[in-house]
This record gives structure tokens, sequence and C-alpha cells, in this order.
């Protein structure tokens, strides 16, 4: 199912609007969750650009997408960064207070909680 995602959201992306925030995110998501897999250094190389790549580029189009700020949080955490995913997923846990608790908010804070379990 992974490789259907990903060659819909390559689709979008490269014949109908190579700047679609949601195919963006969608890949970075995907690269993401390869990259917590990956057991070749080569690939955590390239899939871990790749998933950045893809929720910057998110954030240059709309500095107030919460989803690609979420998604650079976790990314933030995966490398080690742990102090700055807790800065990051703090301003996104406020950016989202008031949405709806089916937009994903609760795995938002739950990503906060554990940023701050690894900062101490």
């Amino acid at each position: 199912e992974w490789i259907r995602a990903q060659d819909k959201f390559e689709h979008v992306l490269r014949n109908i609007d190579r700047k679609d925030a949601h195919a963006m995110l969608g890949m970075g998501y995907l690269y993401l969750n390869a990259l917590q897999t990956a057991a070749i250094p080569e690939k955590e190389e390239k899939y871990s650009k790749l998933a950045a790549d893809f929720y910057r580029s998110v954030l240059s189009s709309n500095r107030a997408n919460i989803y690609a700020a979420h998604g650079l949080g976790c990314f933030l955490a995966f490398q080690g960064h742990y102090d700055l995913a807790r800065q990051v997923l703090s301003r996104v846990s406020e950016a989202a207070d008031p949405l709806p608790s089916c937009s994903g908010r609760e795995v938002m804070l739950l990503n906060l909680a554990n940023c701050h379990t690894m900062v101490g």
C-alpha cells in the first residue's frame, strides 16, 4: 500500500500541481516512515533529506501549515534533536489547540509529550 500511495502522490506532484501541499505532506510522511525502518545507512541519509525537504517545501509556501510543522518536528525528534523538536511541537500544539479532535491534535500532543520525556 505504501508504494501505491507514493505513486499517487508523485503523480499529483508531476502531472497536476508540483506544489500540492497534501501530496508533499504525504511524501514527507512516507519518507519519514521509511527512514524509521531503513537498515542501510545510505538509504537513511536519502530518506532523511527527502522527508525534511518535503516538509520544508510546504512550510516555505505556507508557514502556518501545522501538519508540515508537525512532520518537521517529528523528523527533528527522530534525528535526536529533542529540544528543537520540543520547541517546534510546542508551537504546533498551541496552533492546533482550537482544532477538533478528529484533526490529529491528539497525535501532535502525544509527540510533544514524547519529546518532553526525551529532554527531561
